[in-house]
């Protein structure tokens, strides 16, 4: 225990999944409990789950340190000695069924009676969903779909914008740029990419030395058209029955899921816990309110174990 205390967390490290190199970053619990509990966090588009860590670090430190947290990657999203797909563009349902694969070998290593609660943004709502469809009786008490992509993405007002960006040529095109500015000196890069996107210095530090490569980029675009393909009605019958386990947290500003989303849900589902956003925190939350957003999700977690 005395050198666990002593580690700089999140740990991070590759994982054989299936035979797939995952990238993992991980909060063990400092803390003892009676009972096991595990956030698993599913990233939205791009998949690079270190763009989440102050969320999750928040989330760990308001917790007391009590729960583990384990987030993995999108596969092909995040270039590292973790990536041996050897240039592979993965689809949705392969995204899906790693982390299917990634949860099962989660309930492999830990206790019987360990609780999971999923944790998905955007797209990673989505590949929730299916998870919980695939694997209902491995003790997941709870789903936090935050600022959810869950239906008819290419509806909305980004999905139209963006879409014709999507088509093959236009990914090539972007990959291979991509390329050329991977060679670019990576404080530079992150200069550029913080001037062009408003990033945090972190935030583009990051993207600069994760995820700015041909094969990411690639992914993620590829990843993108599918989405706008794959995700059209919104399951009601499966949400009507698992009104229990799941919470929506919608935004007032958010291109990718307008309010227009929330209301209808809560029309179609009036007792889901669904929640409209009152401080406009955007889509990509990650960069400037991943606090918030952590303490939010903390509240909803420590009113969850009062109620077990």
């Amino acid at each position: 225990m005395a050198l666990l205390e002593d580690l700089e967390l999140p740990l991070k490290a590759t994982w054989k999944v299936q035979g797939n190199g995952t990238e993992v970053i991980w909060w063990p619990a400092r803390a003892t409990t009676e009972e096991k509990t595990v956030l698993f966090m599913i990233p939205g588009n791009p998949g690079v789950v270190e763009f989440y860590t102050p969320f999750l670090n928040t989330i760990y430190s308001e917790l007391n340190e009590k729960i583990d947290i384990v987030g993995v990657s999108h596969l092909g999203h995040s270039k590292g000695e973790h990536d041996n797909s050897d240039g592979k563009v993965y689809s949705l349902d392969e995204q899906i069924a790693h982390k299917i694969d990634c949860l099962d070998m989660l309930h492999k290593r830990y206790p019987k009676n360990t609780r999971f609660i999923l944790v998905g943004h955007s797209i990673g709502a989505f590949i929730c969903e299916k998870v919980f469809k695939a694997r209902p009786n491995l003790n997941i008490v709870r789903v936090f779909s935050l600022f959810p992509t869950i239906e008819h993405i290419a509806d909305t007002p980004r999905g139209k914008q963006m879409r014709p960006l999507f088509r093959p040529e236009i990914r090539k095109i972007a990959s291979a740029l991509a390329q050329v500015l991977g060679f670019v000196h990576q404080p530079t890069l992150a200069f550029l990419i913080k001037t062009l996107t408003g990033q945090p210095k972190w935030g583009a530090d990051l993207t600069a030395r994760k995820f700015i490569n041909f094969h990411a980029i690639n992914n993620s675009l590829s990843l993108a058209a599918q989405e706008m393909n794959v995700v059209k009605d919104l399951n009601e019958a499966f949400y009507a029955r698992n009104l229990d386990i799941f919470v929506f947290y919608y935004g007032t500003i958010d291109g990718w899921v307008p309010v227009e989303r929330y209301l209808s849900l809560k029309d179609k589902l009036p007792e889901a816990n669904a929640y409209l956003c009152q401080e406009k925190i955007p889509h990509e939350f990650v960069f400037e309110f991943p606090r918030v957003m952590g303490v939010k999700v903390s509240t909803w977690i420590i009113d969850l174990e009062k109620n077990m």
